[in-house]
């Protein structure tokens, strides 16, 4: 027996689920993913001027907790809704492991927005002032520059020591990669 499923999730992500139940063996994941890269770009503008740091964080780093809170600090300071920055993060990194990074990114997500007085929770590059910020509580400014001002030099796949392999990497989430996963 076969089940197939095809459903939108935000006009985003087009699906396509084939759970195979006659053998119990495994189900077979087919996603075809819509751009999702350009969701987050409509708030960040090109991927191509994100600090070079953030793109090793997103599509190459091992998923630690200190690489997605640099991740969620980014899309957090930048105004990114954290089902977009879930969506965009786990298009990058091929979702290999949603569920740890979806409950990560809503983790940090709510420290940010837990303080609303506290100054200095984290440092983010703010692609609005183009340079590092801090995180402030709610309540307080958001646009406040960390000083000493740190220069970012590195943008763009083009910063990278692997510009090729980051290009191939963008380029397959925005044609809407297909992504074969067994469970």
């Amino acid at each position: 027996m076969c089940d197939v499923r095809i459903g939108m999730t935000r006009g985003c992500v087009i699906f396509l689920c084939v759970s195979v139940y006659d053998t119990g063996g495994p189900s077979i994941l087919f996603f075809r993913m819509s751009d999702l890269l350009a969701v987050v770009e409509a708030h960040l503008g090109s991927v191509e001027r994100w600090p070079s740091a953030v793109l090793m964080d997103m599509f190459f780093e091992e998923l630690k907790a200190d690489v997605i809170k640099r991740v969620a600090s980014f899309m957090y300071g930048n105004c990114v809704s954290v089902s977009d920055a879930m969506d965009c993060y786990n298009a990058c990194n091929v979702g290999m492991y949603r569920s740890y990074v979806d409950m990560s990114l809503k983790a940090w997500y709510h420290v940010r927005d837990r303080d609303k007085y506290q100054r200095h929770k984290v440092r983010y590059y703010s692609m609005v002032m183009k340079c590092e910020a801090w995180i402030n509580g709610k309540a307080l400014d958001q646009c406040e520059v960390v000083k000493p001002v740190v220069a970012v030099r590195e943008f763009g796949p083009a910063g990278m020591h692997c510009p090729l392999l980051i290009g191939s990497k963008i380029d397959f989430v925005r044609s809407g990669g297909d992504v074969l996963m067994s469970q």
